[in-house]
Parts: structure tokens; sequence; C-alpha cells
């Protein structure tokens, strides 16, 4: 999942940015319009230490966000990015950031396959009894 958000850069001063999220896990930051200077320090490694929050008061984040996502990439220090969302789009990136089994596309395939075999068991058995 790719979303879209702003990231400090200095005090004040705020770029944005695309996170991409997988499987409980923040894959990827990446900065549109930047150096490749800036890119490498601010290089993302695949984090799951991150915290999820709401920004309760209205003046709190830039650009009249109101969540943000801490997350200690490859740097020592935590990395804040500020988003913008409604109803349906937070409950879309909690799905994301959750560690479910069932969000891996392997294994939604074989629960398919499985009840798929089932039904035509269950058909092919009816069939024959009939």
């Amino acid at each position: 999942m790719k979303i879209k958000g702003w990231i400090q850069k200095e005090l004040f001063n705020y770029d944005s940015c695309i996170m991409i999220i997988r499987y409980g896990k923040i894959c990827e930051t990446r900065f549109p319009n930047q150096s490749a200077l800036y890119h490498m320090s601010y290089s993302s490694q695949v984090s799951t230490n991150f915290e999820f929050g709401k920004h309760y008061k209205k003046g709190n984040g830039p650009y009249n966000t109101n969540y943000y996502i801490k997350y200690f990439g490859s740097s020592k220090y935590p990395v804040l990015i500020h988003f913008k969302f409604n109803f349906l789009q937070v409950l879309a990136v909690k799905w994301h950031l959750k560690k479910y089994l069932i969000q891996d596309l392997d294994v939604k395939k074989s629960i398919l396959t499985g009840f798929i075999g089932v039904l035509l068991g269950y058909f092919l058995r009816y069939i024959m009894n009939y």
C-alpha cells in the first residue's frame, strides 16, 4: 500500500514523501523531487518497529494532518511522518500495518484452492448419488 505524507526536513519545513507498507512492515520511503543525497540521508530499511498515532489537537501536524507514523529507519533517531486520512483510509492503513497471515497472497490462493476442491467434491458426490 502506498500512502502519501509529509516528513520534517527542517524546523517548520516539511517535504512530501511516499511510504510503502506491506505485510506489517514499512518497506520503503520515497521522496519525489529530491536529490540522491537526500534519499541517502533518509533511506529506510525494512522496519517493523513503528508507532501509528493520531494528532488530537488540530494544530499539531503540518498541512492539517491528523495521523502520524513514528518509526526507526536506517538511523538511530525516530522518523516522524505525518498523514491526512479519512475513516476508510485509517482502516486500510491499520489493516496493512498488522501482521496477519491472511494478507500473504500465497495463503489466500491456497485457501481458495482448498475451498474450490471441497465444493467440487461435494458437487461430484451429489451428482453420483443422484
